[in-house]
């Protein structure tokens, strides 16, 4: 019995040797991956990951396409510091976000290119804050 915890420890540690303890699956693996967006506003002078309220964005919209240009997922409303995406299938994706503030006018967009593949991905996207910030919102 002995020997059998040795062997599994030992895996365990090469596992997590080999993957740098990002993740590793041992068994039956059928739950799919979880793609994780954190985003970063910029405020009047760096990045911040606290909240939306600390760089005053009001609210959002974001788009997410796969490789194809597909519509994958896409909201508008109240402003969100993150996302995780269940159930998208592995591939490359786009992530647009745009944040406006309480007036509606556009101040923050940010582009982001994401890749999910068989593990879960966390991945931070800087949302910039445009330098006129006037582009009102369009009426939909």
């Amino acid at each position: 019995m002995k020997s059998t915890s040795t062997k599994l420890t030992a895996v365990g540690l090469l596992c997590g040797a080999a993957v740098g303890f990002s993740g590793c699956i041992l068994g039956e693996d059928s739950d799919p991956p979880v793609l994780s967006v954190d985003l970063y506003w910029e405020d009047a002078t760096r990045y911040s990951d606290d909240t939306c309220d600390s760089a005053d964005v009001a609210s959002m919209d974001w788009q997410l396409t796969d490789d194809a240009g597909e519509v994958v997922e896409e909201r508008e409303g109240e402003c969100e510091d993150g996302f995780n995406f269940l159930g998208v299938e592995p591939g490359n994706y786009t992530l647009k976000v745009n944040g406006y503030d309480a007036d509606k006018n556009k101040q923050w967009e940010g582009t982001c290119r994401l890749l999910l593949d068989r593990f879960d991905r966390v991945y931070p996207c800087d949302v910039g804050r445009l330098s006129s910030g006037t582009e009102p919102a369009s009426e939909s």
